[in-house]
């Protein structure tokens, strides 16, 4: 038996939040006016942003096929969460995804095919 104290794990979700969930309900605190049946209604947030709001292009757009689809990539809740096990791993302190490398290949696969 070891005298080394035990590490208490903390538990970690196992998936993360859900972003677009999230980001209007910061939207309803923020401007709860622009919200019509449960929907945001863009014209109102428009005018409650004033001269604030772009209403057209602007002098500069940034786009590319696929940027919808990659937004809403990055919206999705994940289904993974890398948790370190400092016992399980060898040399810890330097290779940190070392024993998670089932998970790191999961996520690069995932993030090369949508950038191919």
């Amino acid at each position: 038996m070891s005298n080394e104290p035990k590490v208490k794990r903390e538990h970690v979700a196992s998936t993360s939040g859900d972003v677009l969930e999230a980001q209007v309900a910061r939207l309803r605190e923020v401007f709860p006016e622009v919200f019509v049946e449960g929907t945001i209604d863009w014209e109102k947030l428009r005018i409650t942003l004033g001269a604030a709001a772009e209403s057209g292009p602007g002098r500069f757009h940034f786009s590319w096929a696929g940027k919808d689809d990659a937004v809403s990539l990055l919206q999705t809740p994940s289904g993974g969460t890398l948790i370190p096990c400092p016992e399980e791993s060898v040399n810890f302190d330097s290779t940190v995804i070392s024993k998670n490398r089932p998970h790191h290949a999961a996520i690069h696969s995932q993030c090369c095919s949508v950038c191919r």
